[in-house]
């Protein structure tokens, strides 16, 4: 507590000003990796989402080879104190009536409705690495421009104090000016910070360390116009999430169909043997056929149609649900284009111009202070505003890409 009484005055910008060269410094050391949009979504299938869908989907596959194996069979021995001193027997069960047949059939609907899910998991990490591209970008040239408007403020201030030692502005003006100026400065180590953690969020989506440094490359996509709204909705049976959802049905009809397979009479083919038996001669040979009468089928069935019945009513409301998302994403990525094209044709040259004009009046003595830094920060704003339209358009677009199933 001594050394902040004590503290001279200046000490904490040239404190932020030591952070902020350490930082630069410690990032420095990272090896930087210059990514494009185009390479980011190649690695998308390095996403840890589909790393495991992936994974269920091998279990899927090779739960096929089980369902074709037969069921085990029981062998028994056994021995007597008065007759045969040795006794084998060995109990097949039998697969009749469509009951192997109908569970590798389900085993393989499981196995598409895992491969539909992988392809879901796909386009979900696609839209994500997108955004996280996106975000990047946008943090990089939000860091540019404070550092700019550092630059900007510091020339401000030096002015300023010009004015003032000319004896044409107060002292306040002066404190003004450099207040805002550490506050540019700090808001620089945000930005930078907030870059950082954009490139940690996309690393681990494309499956690098998290203390890797990516630097978003390449060209930025254009704010184009979006398909219509019709055409998209036309398209959204073949989404990922949908085809996930028929092989989900499917499956589910499937496990109908086998469960009244196997609320058959259950069949096993016993054979065996009596060996040294005293009480006569040779060996007693034995073949029987056992039934097994199955007790509660119907509920097993009514259980397995019950469920099918959920996965028609889950699609019914994945169907619904898809369409309304594709209508509220249409809509924020077209506002989201028209803002942008209003921002970059009228609303940033006018606010640039205000700033400049603002500036020459304050050096002529026509305005103060206050109306000169309002002015510089609501260009600040505005373009900041910006590049959070365009980050917002970017990304309904990417959500538009994965409720319809293709690249618009």
């Amino acid at each position: 507590m001594a050394a902040c009484r004590t503290r001279p005055r200046g000490a904490a910008p040239g404190l932020l000003a030591v952070t902020l060269i350490l930082t630069s410094r410690a990032a420095a050391q990272t090896p930087r990796i210059e990514m494009t949009l185009q390479e980011a979504l190649g690695r998308a299938e390095s996403s840890p989402d589909v790393i495991v869908a992936r994974s269920a989907q091998t279990v899927a596959e090779r739960a096929i080879a089980v369902a074709r194996v037969p069921r085990p069979p029981t062998f028994t021995t056994s021995t007597h104190s008065v007759t045969a001193r040795l006794g084998l027997s060995l109990s097949m069960p039998l697969r009749w009536g469509g009951q192997r047949g109908t569970a590798v059939d389900v085993a393989r609907a499981e196995r598409d409705a895992a491969a539909a899910d992988t392809s879901a998991a796909v386009d979900r990490a696609r839209e994500a690495v997108t955004a996280a591209w996106l975000r990047l970008e946008a943090d990089e040239e939000l860091e540019s421009l404070a550092r700019a408007r550092v630059d900007r403020l510091g020339r401000t201030a030096g002015a300023v104090r010009d004015l003032f030692d000319a004896g044409r502005v107060p002292r306040v003006d002066v404190v003004r000016a450099e207040a805002e100026a550490a506050s540019a400065r700090a808001d620089v180590f945000t930005a930078a910070a907030e870059r950082r953690a954009a490139s940690a969020a996309l690393a681990f989506l494309v499956g690098l360390s998290p203390q890797a440094e990516i630097g978003a490359a390449g060209e930025r996509p254009p704010p184009a116009p979006l398909p219509e709204l019709s055409s998209l909705l036309a398209k959204v049976s073949s989404s990922a999430e949908l085809r996930a959802a028929d092989a989900r049905g499917r499956a589910a009809a499937g496990r109908v169909r086998r469960t009244r397979r196997e609320g058959l009479p259950a069949l096993a083919l016993e054979g065996g043997a009596d060996i040294d038996d005293p009480t006569q001669e040779g060996t007693d040979k034995h073949l029987s056929l056992g039934l097994t009468i199955p007790i509660g089928p119907r509920a097993m069935v009514l259980v397995s149609s019950a469920e099918e019945e959920r996965a028609a009513a889950d699609r019914a409301r994945l169907v619904r649900s898809v369409e309304a998302e594709v209508v509220s994403t249409w809509n924020r990525a077209e506002a989201s284009r028209q803002r942008l094209e209003v921002l970059d044709g009228a609303t940033i040259p006018a606010a640039r111009e205000a700033a400049e004009l603002s500036r020459i009046a304050y050096q002529e003595g026509r305005l103060d202070l206050l109306r000169l830094l309002e002015s510089e920060r609501t260009l600040a704003d505005i373009r900041a505003n910006r590049i959070e339209t365009w980050v917002l358009w970017g990304s309904q677009r990417a959500s538009l890409e994965r409720l319809v199933g293709g690249v618009l």
